[in-house]
């Protein structure tokens, strides 16, 4: 999930397009460090880039996962995380939080009344909102698998007929058709006897 553990980034929200580039630039520079492409740049301009990177990262490095807004947030702390809330709040994204005693709850969508100073308490609150997000995401995604096989298979029903259905089909028409030839025969037969019998009296 993207994160921020350090200063909220200002503009992250409100600003999101160019915050976007910031995100993408970081990857690009993480990627050309790591396989250590810099072509023919001099040590300085080497260490210059590896400055930069480590700023980004503080700054971005756990949102390069962050491709659009956010459907909600989640704030540890309101009042050190006040840029983030305010942001949230201007752009009506819901806001989970933590609320201790000595924080306002207005505006928050969701509160959590607990101390913001118990990392241990945090780590709890924080777990059990990730659980929730992931178990959610995977039901989800489970319904949409089952949709996609409902829809397949209803699609299936309007195409191409198989093959060995339709000779069975034809196999069993052809096989009443001919019974009912043979019963129209035997019926014909039923009809000319008594007439061939009656002929033969009159002869004799």
């Amino acid at each position: 999930l993207p994160r921020v553990f350090e200063r909220w980034p200002g503009g992250l929200l409100t600003n999101f397009p160019t915050m976007k580039g910031r995100i993408r630039y970081l990857k690009q520079l993480r990627e050309k460090v790591l396989n250590k492409d810099f072509g023919d740049m001099t040590k300085q301009e080497i260490g210059k880039l590896e400055k930069q990177l480590a700023l980004l990262e503080q700054s971005f490095g756990g949102l390069d996962m962050l491709d659009d807004l956010p459907e909600a947030i989640f704030i540890t702390d309101i009042i050190r995380g006040k840029i983030a809330l305010k942001e949230a709040q201007k752009l009506g994204i819901p806001i989970i939080a933590i609320v201790d005693t000595n924080a306002n709850p207005a505006g928050i969508d969701f509160v959590i009344p607990a101390n913001d100073d118990a990392k241990q308490g945090i780590r709890l609150i924080t777990k059990a909102i990730i659980d929730a997000y992931l178990s959610d995401r995977k039901t989800k995604a489970q319904l949409a698998a089952a949709a996609k096989v409902a829809e397949e298979e209803a699609m299936g029903l309007g195409a191409e007929p198989d093959i060995e259905a339709v000779l069975a089909q034809k196999e069993v028409a052809e096989a009443i058709e001919k019974q009912e030839k043979s019963q129209e025969k035997e019926k014909e037969k039923e009809k000319d006897s008594p007439a061939k019998s009656k002929k033969t009296s009159i002869k004799q």
